[in-house]
């Protein structure tokens, strides 16, 4: 299900989109509801301080990492939801031929039959579980792979930050004064733990 809220309910940390989208899918007896621009938000280049980039980099792995095992068990029950729907649509289409072939004086053909299992009652209901598994499947999919190129744009964030702390560094006071955000004293030890990130690239 796809849940839409007006530009004015949206919370001030996420991004200035017209509509929010809030998905829920259900995986097994679990539902799961997430909202797109609150999960895969990055803040405005003004509100990244190096404590905020090194929070997204340690918490985005395991994140992305769920999302994924999620995708997993979504594609898991798809399958079974298919190979459940194929297996009722080929006894069905065995039963419904014998019958037509009793009350049609000419040749069957599977037209007739497919047009006979359509008009069954139970194919819509278990047509429909199909679809929402399938749904559910793709949802997760945008969720995991958004989280993994939300893991590949911070590394990049983190770089340019790296690189404008470094070359920004000597300016005169009045050119400095924007990239203030950047420039503050951190501990030291938080600043080698950040270049060895930025450095060595943070898994996603």
């Amino acid at each position: 299900m796809i849940t839409r809220k007006n530009k004015n309910q949206i919370e001030d940390n996420t991004n200035d989109n017209e509509m929010s989208i809030k998905i829920s899918v259900k995986i097994g007896q679990k539902l799961i509801e997430q909202d797109i621009e609150k999960s895969l938000y990055i803040p405005s280049c003004d509100k990244l301080t190096l404590p905020v980039v090194l929070q997204i980099m340690s918490e985005n792995p395991s994140l992305h990492a769920r999302w994924n095992i999620l995708y997993n068990e979504a594609v898991y029950e798809y399958d079974i939801m298919k190979t459940k729907f194929e297996i009722w649509y080929s006894k069905k289409s065995q039963e419904y031929r014998k019958e037509l072939e009793k009350v049609t004086k000419g040749r069957v053909t599977d037209k007739m039959v497919e047009d006979t299992i359509k008009s069954d009652i139970e194919y819509e209901a278990i047509n429909s579980e199909l679809a929402l598994s399938k749904k559910n499947m793709k949802h997760i999919f945008v969720f995991a792979n958004g989280f993994g190129e939300k893991g590949e744009k911070i590394i990049s964030i983190a770089s340019l930050l790296k690189w404008e702390g470094e070359n920004f560094s000597g300016k005169k006071q009045a050119e400095k004064k924007q990239y203030s955000h950047i420039e503050k004293s951190y501990d030291k030890k938080e600043i080698e733990v950040f270049d060895k990130n930025v450095n060595d690239g943070w898994p996603t």
